[in-house]
């Protein structure tokens, strides 16, 4: 097996890096903003405007109109799932765990890749920064699994204690040779850089032929945040992405 790759403590001041990830998380959310309030409203003020012009014309021009609504409406499931993609809404409103079930169901359908997800019900909340963090990490390994791996199956996992929180992201796909570094770009940079912020720690296994393993570890404050609902303590939950998305 690869010895893993390590990445340990940040440094004491930002680098440039962490700096342009944190201002392109920013743009992101702006954009998303923007598609989802401008963008996706004004798609719908055309559709409405095309639904009282409908009931004015004769069966031939409604049939025309309602084509063009289709096509409104398929532009309209592109602009929200773009929007999602930039900066998911649950992540701001209903937090971590339900971005994460409804991005990797997302996968599941784009890429045709079964997809596991365990974690905890309920997810004690975090800072915004390790939620922004962890969803990136895995936005990052599930493309890398969809681009290079040719994998039929990826597990996402999450699990904390008092002192820290891990994330897992495994599959069952090709792997890499030790010493392939064309697979470790500017995503794996970027997934460094943004555990050093967090003074976490990345690693990453392979073995060729029997798929990839990625272990990102982040410590927590010594005072566990306080769970989402009120019930004590966490259970973890394994499902299908979709029978997850279902549930929440």
């Amino acid at each position: 097996m690869k010895k893993p790759d390590d990445t340990g403590s940040a440094p004491p001041e930002r680098s440039l890096t962490a700096r342009l990830l944190a201002a392109q998380d920013e743009e992101r959310r702006k954009i998303s903003r923007e598609l989802h309030d401008s963008v996706g409203q004004s798609l719908a003020a055309v559709k409405m405007a095309l639904g009282r012009l409908k009931r004015k014309l004769g069966p031939r021009e409604v049939r025309e109109i309602e084509d063009a609504e289709s096509l409104i409406d398929e532009v309209l499931a592109e602009v929200r799932t773009v929007s999602h993609l930039l900066h998911p809404p649950s992540l701001d409103m209903m937090g971590l765990r339900s971005s994460l079930v409804w991005y990797a169901e997302g996968f599941r359908k784009r890429a045709g890749v079964e997809t596991d997800i365990e974690i905890p019900e309920p997810l004690p909340k975090l800072p915004e920064n390790v939620q922004i963090v962890l969803f990136r990490l895995v936005q990052e390994c599930l493309t890398n699994v969809h681009r290079h791996a040719e994998a039929s199956h990826v597990m996402v996992r999450v699990a904390l204690n008092s002192s820290e929180l891990q994330l897992e992201v495994t599959d069952n796909g090709k792997g890499f040779a030790p010493l392939d570094r064309s697979l470790q770009g500017v995503g794996i940079l970027g997934m460094q850089e943004r555990l050093k912020e967090l003074s976490g720690i990345l690693r990453i296994e392979s073995i060729p032929g029997k798929g990839s393993s990625v272990l990102a570890t982040i410590p927590l404050a010594e005072s566990r945040p306080e769970a989402d609902h009120p019930e004590s303590g966490s259970r973890p939950r394994s499902t299908r992405a979709g029978r997850a998305a279902h549930a929440s």
